[in-house]
């Protein structure tokens, strides 16, 4: 199933001392078979301590990005990739737009603030 990219939705959140930019896949955001969520995400600043009910696939396309997961920190750079656990206290911080592509399974799609992504 394809997913063009004039299918993207775009929603801006604050979030801790900054803000992401969520450009969610149209396709996805509409009740579906699929457990899994799509969507490119652009981070200024950090998110703040957050633990997501759905696990979390982050891959790097530009920039990089800061994830501290309670007692371990680490970066990601330019393609690479982490996978956050469900449930699991975690932190990302982005800066400049740092481009991001993230998978969530369950899907977070349809929220309307950072918060109602948990």
């Amino acid at each position: 199933m394809k997913f063009p990219k004039d299918t993207l939705i775009s929603k801006e959140f604050p979030m801790g001392e900054g803000s992401i930019k969520i450009q969610e896949y149209e396709l996805l955001t509409k009740p579906s078979k699929f457990s899994i969520d799509g969507a490119l995400a652009f981070f200024n600043g950090s998110s703040g301590t957050k633990t997501n009910g759905f696990d979390e696939l982050i891959f790097v396309i530009e920039g990089e990005i800061k994830i501290t997961e309670e007692d371990k920190q680490y970066t990601l750079k330019k393609d690479e990739m982490a996978i956050i656990e469900k449930g699991v206290k975690h932190c990302i911080t982005g800066y400049n737009n740092a481009k991001t592509f993230i998978v969530c399974n369950p899907p977070f799609n349809n929220a309307t603030s950072y918060e109602e992504m948990e």
